[in-house]
């Protein structure tokens, strides 16, 4: 089908606020309209002809995020202008100081390329994508973080969200179902059992409009999960707990919540206690790798698997090296000539192995079971944020 862009160089348009404006140069795209700050007026003189477009757009969106979320190979130039999850990776710490710096990576090359840096320099972040925007959440520049930072990446642009109800620096974030999980962390020497939800009002798509609602608490506080949507539900696997006598330690129990249930249900233990590892739903099952434990770094990994009958941890392959507070994101990687077929990977982002900070990149091979370097980083770091937000393929 035909992009919906005007290429006109004078383009009548109507802000949120029912403001009309002119706009010179290159006219709105569709992209701009999922915004939902700017749609074209012709559009908007019709009520039934503007939800038809919305409409369309929603189900081209949703047909898309299902093709990914299946884990299946999938055209690179499909119909639509097909879009595909770019990884971004965010903020950390550099070994030196806080990182500001926001890394794309281009799937079907590996090249990283440096976009709008983030407005405050972070570490101990959590990030998700939702609706077509990335969005950071919490973390710790000097203190505790309650705020929240949007990305368009069709625009470059970073702006505030609202912020969280409490300050969270080694939280849990998961989006699911055109929601987000923030969900434990700390605050100094506090540790949260507190857990809310960020969503949209119904059929506004700007983040500013959104709100945080107060979700159940979890069954104990718990900093640094390994967080990550499984089954469709919220999983905390893992983390740090500490209670208000000083008491504490490292966890290997796992708790989850499903979207109609009144409280956070008990999962199987991991293998072995654990804190500030990486976590991702493949096909074959939710994947917990490296953290450290009490004796510092590791470098094992673990699988629930999805069609077990036991529902219990297993072991998985080593890791190539110990990886204390690496970075995750399921990123697409090329699986055909000319990288016209992606297909979704396992990537494991620098991190800490006791000695210095890392700039390796490691991806799981679910064919062979295995973990391969990949690549490195533009520069070492841990304690990062990744996350992948659809951008349409360019032509």
């Amino acid at each position: 089908m035909a992009s919906a862009a005007v290429t006109s160089s004078h383009f009548s348009c109507q802000t949120a606020d029912g403001a009309a404006r002119t706009l010179n140069g290159p006219a709105v795209t569709s992209a701009r309209w999922l915004r939902g700050d700017e749609l074209p007026l012709h559009v908007l003189r019709t009520e039934h002809l503007a939800g038809k477009v919305f409409w369309f757009l929603r189900v081209a969106e949703v047909a898309n995020a299902m093709a990914v979320q299946s884990g299946l190979e999938f055209p690179a130039r499909a119909v639509l202008g097909a879009q595909r999850p770019v990884l971004h990776l965010l903020g950390g710490h550099d070994g030196r100081s806080l990182s500001s710096h926001c890394w794309r990576m281009e799937p079907a090359t590996g090249d990283w390329q440096e976009v709008a840096p983030l407005p405050t320099a972070r570490s101990m972040a959590s990030a998700a994508a939702l609706g077509g925007r990335l969005y950071v959440v919490g973390g710790f520049d000097g203190e505790f973080l309650q705020n929240m930072e949007v990305f368009d990446p069709a625009w470059n642009e970073w702006s505030p969200g609202p912020p969280m109800s409490q300050r969270r620096g080694g939280l849990g974030l998961v989006a699911l179902c055109g929601q987000l999980f923030a969900c434990g962390g700390r605050e100094g020497d506090t540790y949260h059992t507190s857990a809310e939800c960020f969503r949209l009002p119904s059929q506004v798509l700007e983040p500013s409009a959104g709100r945080w609602h107060p979700l159940p608490a979890l069954s104990r506080s718990r900093c640094y999960p390994a967080a990550v949507r499984y089954a469709e539900g919220v999983w905390l696997c893992g983390g740090l707990t500490r209670s208000s006598d000083g008491t504490g330690g490292y966890l290997a129990s796992a708790e989850f919540l499903s979207l109609d249930a009144s409280s956070w249900c008990r999962g199987p233990p991991l293998l072995q206690p654990r804190a500030s590892a990486a976590a991702a739903e493949l096909r074959i099952g939710l994947i917990v790798c490296g953290g450290c434990t009490k004796e510092g770094p590791i470098d094992t990994a673990e699988i629930l698997a999805s069609q077990a009958d036991s529902h219990t941890f297993q072991a998985l392959p080593k890791l190539h090296g110990f990886r204390n507070l690496p970075a995750a994101a399921l990123a697409m990687a090329p699986c055909a000539a000319q990288g016209e077929f992606f297909r979704k990977r396992l990537l494991i982002f620098g991190g800490f192995n006791g000695k210095k900070h890392l700039k390796t990149v490691e991806a799981f091979n679910e064919e062979s079971c295995s973990w391969e370097l990949v690549g490195e980083l533009p520069e070492p770091v841990l304690a990062a944020a990744a996350t992948a937000v659809c951008m349409p393929l360019s032509s």
